[in-house]
C-alpha cells in the first residue's frame, strides 16, 4: 500500500485501487449507509485469487504511511498535472499491442502485460464492460482508457477487437 500511495500517479479511487489490485488490495469506503463511508473512513482489504475480499480489514490511519482518504485527496489533485505527460507513451504502448491485432480483450491484456501495463477492466453485475483502466507499471502512472483519448476507452477498444478478421472470415 505504501509503495502505490507514495510511487503511483492517480487522481481517483478507482484508479488508486487498480493500482492496488495487481497486488491484491483493494481500498475500501464501505457502503455508503454505513459508517465508515459516513465518517470518511477507509479500509485496506486483502483480495482472493478471485478478487473477493477476505481477512480482517486493515484501517487506512493504522498504515504507516498514512494512505486516508484526505491523504489520497490531496494526491489526486497534485498528481492530475504530472499525469499529463505520460499519456503519449501510454498510448503508444496500447497502439503497439493493438497493431498486432489481438482477436479477444485477453489477448490484448497479454500483450499489455508485456509491456509493464497491467489492466483493470470495470464490469456490471451482468458482465458487460463499462471501462478499461491501464497501470503504467514503468512510468508508475494510472489511466482511465477514455481518459487517453476516445479511441481508448473500453467501448472503442471492443470495437476494434470485434472487427479483427478470424481464420473463419478469411477463408471465405
Amino acid at each position: 500500500v505504501g509503495a502505490v500511495f507514495s510511487q503511483y500517479k492517480y487522481c481517483s479511487l478507482p484508479e488508486f485501487n487498480a493500482a492496488l489490485k495487481q497486488f491484491n488490495v483493494v481500498a475500501d469506503r464501505g457502503k455508503e449507509e454505513g459508517r465508515i463511508y459516513k465518517n470518511r473512513g477507509l479500509v485496506y482489504r486483502i483480495l482472493d485469487a478471485e478478487g473477493n475480499k477476505v481477512g480482517v480489514p486493515i484501517k487506512a490511519s493504522s498504515i504507516g504511511c498514512k494512505p486516508i482518504l484526505d491523504n489520497l485527496e490531496n494526491k489526486f489533485e497534485s498528481n492530475e498535472n504530472t499525469k499529463e505527460s505520460l499519456k503519449p507513451f501510454v498510448r503508444t504502448k496500447l497502439d503497439e499491442c493493438l497493431s498486432k491485432t489481438p482477436s479477444t480483450m485477453k489477448e490484448l491484456i497479454e500483450h499489455l502485460k508485456q509491456k509493464n501495463i497491467y489492466t483493470v477492466l470495470r464490469q456490471n453485475t451482468e458482465g458487460r464492460l463499462y471501462g478499461i483502466t491501464f497501470v503504467d507499471n514503468q512510468n508508475k502512472c494510472v489511466f482511465n482508457g477514455s481518459d487517453l483519448g476516445k479511441d481508448y476507452s473500453a467501448a472503442a477498444i471492443q470495437t476494434r477487437l470485434a472487427s479483427v478478421p478470424t481464420e473463419n472470415t478469411i477463408k471465405q
